[in-house]
């Protein structure tokens, strides 16, 4: 019955248990038939809103990898301090994987629901959750992605670099990390979070590993069908390939992009609106960041050059057909801008993929 109903109970015996539909409570008559006061003694859990829409992974879900360990965290507003069971839910539209709820109280206010992934997603695509809690209901979707077919990482044993979300200063989504990095970053000259070194527009077949051996063999087409760092021998253009080709790492699905799925290059715009987001335009600027970008330095054929020092990152962004210009964004101690190589897509770059 609701509180109105409760109210209107003539005489209530002392000792009289309801349940209340308005405070979603069982309430005790702890004082008499002439005179009663309602007691709560149990509330099932309710909130005003439960927001699916932003939901919060720890840990990007990866096809064909177990997602224990990995969390999700749901917002809701005006929680009522009240119980609520444990439940198990489902993804709909990827197989093989489920979240569980476990039995809890709600906080008070607003706050977030905590919950645990199990089992192994069997492909990519969108897991769709039919999120049923605290008498609200959503619809919770969560992307499992994978590498491309043929990724190489850098980190050996099979390992991959871990696909972990930020959101940064302008709002886009991007990893934590950088590709072959073993770890984001936690400070700006972290050797553990320097990750690899891409030739523009290659493939992670291996070559952007920082052993990888060279060649001054170029390549004839986009896929050169080895592991080597490409000298090249065109003065003054500096590619890896014969001929030019600016429709490489175009957007997700544009030719050889090495990041995961539904990730990409970022192009010199989005570079440039994160340098002008930063707290000062310098390497503690890029650090400090929500990217917390590195001292990664760059290579130069057989050379590494600027490590602890300064950093390139590339961009998707082509420029100059006849010199073969590609965006980067670099940054050292003294000042920070986003530009083209003039020239120099031979040269190993860092990589930081943007959620598209």
């Amino acid at each position: 019955m609701t509180t109105s109903q409760r109210d209107s109970i003539k005489n209530p015996p002392e000792g009289l248990q309801i349940y209340n539909l308005t405070s979603h409570c069982l309430e005790l008559n702890m004082g008499s038939s002439i005179r009663p006061e309602w007691f709560q003694i149990g509330c099932l859990g309710t909130v005003d809103s439960l927001y699916c829409e932003d939901a919060l992974v720890s840990q990007v879900l990866k096809a064909q990898k177990p997602s224990e360990g990995r969390t999700l965290t749901i917002p809701y507003t005006n929680g009522n301090s009240g119980d609520f069971p444990e439940k198990v839910f489902l993804s709909q539209d990827v197989s093989g994987i489920s979240l569980r709820l476990q039995k809890g109280r709600l906080r008070p206010g607003d706050e977030n629901l905590s919950m645990e992934f199990s089992g192994t997603p069997q492909d990519t695509g969108t897991a769709v959750f039919l999120i049923d809690v605290a008498t609200k209901t959503c619809s919770l979707e969560v992307s499992v992605v994978a590498y491309p077919t043929g990724y190489t990482d850098c980190l050996g044993s099979g390992l991959e670099t871990e696909i972990i979300d930020v959101k940064s200063a302008t709002n886009k989504v991007w990893m934590d990390r950088n590709l072959g990095a073993s770890r984001a970053a936690t400070e700006v000259d972290d050797s553990l979070s320097y990750g690899a070194l891409f030739q523009w527009g290659r493939f992670a077949d291996g070559h952007q590993c920082r052993n990888s051996v060279t060649t001054f063999t170029l390549s004839s087409t986009a896929t050169p069908g080895n592991d080597s760092f490409i000298i090249s021998t065109l003065i003054p253009v500096y590619d890896w390939l014969i001929s030019v080709n600016n429709n490489l790492w175009q957007g997700v699905n544009g030719m050889n992009n090495p990041c995961p799925n539904g990730y990409r290059l970022p192009t010199n715009a989005e570079w440039e609106a994160e340098r002008l987001s930063w707290s000062e335009l310098t390497s503690s600027g890029a650090f400090d960041s929500p990217l917390r970008l590195t001292h990664a330095g760059k290579r130069s054929g057989s050379n590494f050059v600027g490590v602890n020092q300064y950093a390139r990152y590339w961009s998707s962004t082509t420029s100059n057909q006849v010199y073969r210009d590609s965006g980067y964004l670099g940054f050292a101690i003294s000042g920070a801008g986003v530009d083209f190589t003039i020239g120099g897509r031979s040269s190993g770059f860092s990589v930081r993929c943007i959620r598209n």
